[in-house]
């Protein structure tokens, strides 16, 4: 993830101005963080079994 955001930066930082750089890659940044975190918890409530036996 920081490899992927770092080369993110790196590509948009010829593009556009440093700032919005950074600020898009901190963006993708995050979202790849929460996805890390929430697809994994989403996959864990929806394919867990609550009936009582």
């Amino acid at each position: 993830m920081p490899a992927m955001s770092a080369a993110v930066l790196l590509v948009l930082s010829l593009v556009l101005r440093l700032s919005q750089a950074g600020l898009l890659a901190s963006v993708i940044l995050c979202w790849l963080v929460g996805f890390w975190f929430a697809m994994p918890i989403w996959h864990r409530v929806r394919h867990t079994d609550l009936t009582p036996r």
